[in-house]
């Protein structure tokens, strides 16, 4: 039995790319490492009769404390002076900074990832982002950002900024809500009968486990603004199955006319 080289004398299950053994998946979810990243960087709620102020200079009362520094937050970092210092003095803010960040950035891209240069380290991180913890954990913390005001998508210009990238007017989203609605009636009723009469090639490997998705060669969005029956993109004709990374890319693109579409049903 090998122990975690890490110093929590836990089991160790995983061999990391440097070729210590870990009781985790990574190195630093290791109950040592944690310890040691949280020396030293918690506040303690301290009483404060004669109301201290902020160390940081925020002017806000002081409630926690850590060594001879005060704070009005748990962490130095929440502070909303040392937020504006950080906002003005961001590094990448620099241009040379920023095009070095680039470079480094680029030898880690395809086949140069660690997670395609270590051996089962994909299907581990895809084992846990399909796991029910990694999807309530998600799923609480964007409740928990939605309740606070904190999440992005409740700020207009945010969601403005994604709907011009995805090519939608965000003036008439609730119409093509509606008409998105329509499309994937149709699309799973189609999927419904041809589901057995191998009409749709490879749709067995469709989701999470194999990387794939299913796809409107004519898209939803043209099919929205050239006021097309919502019976046509939702065809079996007009659905394949294509990797999830390629579908992310294409977006709103079409791979075929609506024309060429018309003929191939009208040949059947």
């Amino acid at each position: 039995m090998n122990i975690c080289e890490y110093g929590c004398g836990r089991e160790a299950v995983y061999k990391m790319s440097s070729g210590k053994w870990c009781c985790e998946n990574y190195y630093s979810k290791c109950p040592a490492i944690i310890k040691k990243q949280n020396k030293g960087r918690k506040f303690k709620l301290f009483e404060n009769p004669n109301n201290y102020l902020c160390s940081y200079g925020c002017g806000q009362i002081a409630k926690y404390k850590k060594s001879n520094k005060l704070c009005c937050e748990n962490h130095h970092t929440k502070c909303t002076l040392y937020r504006e210092y950080t906002k003005l003095n961001n590094p990448m803010d620099i241009p040379d900074v920023k095009l070095k960040h680039k470079l480094k950035m680029k030898q880690f891209i395809g086949e140069n990832n660690p997670l395609h240069t270590c051996d089962g380290a994909l299907e581990r991180h895809r084992e846990s982002q399909r796991s029910k913890e990694t999807r309530n954990k998600k799923s609480i913390a964007t409740l928990k950002a939605v309740e606070k005001g904190i999440h992005p998508m409740l700020n207009k210009d945010i969601r403005l900024k994604i709907s011009k990238k995805l090519t939608k007017p965000i003036e008439d989203m609730k119409k093509y809500i509606c008409y998105y609605k329509k499309v994937q009636i149709e699309t799973n009723h189609t999927l419904i009968i041809y589901k057995d009469k191998d009409k749709i090639k490879n749709l067995n490997l469709r989701g999470r486990k194999y990387g794939y998705d299913l796809d409107h060669k004519y898209s939803i969005y043209e099919g929205f603004v050239n006021n097309i029956d919502p019976k046509l993109i939702g065809h079996y004709l007009n659905l394949e199955i294509i990797k999830s990374k390629i579908n992310c890319t294409k977006q709103s693109n079409c791979t075929i006319t609506i024309e060429q579409l018309k003929k191939s049903i009208d040949n059947l």
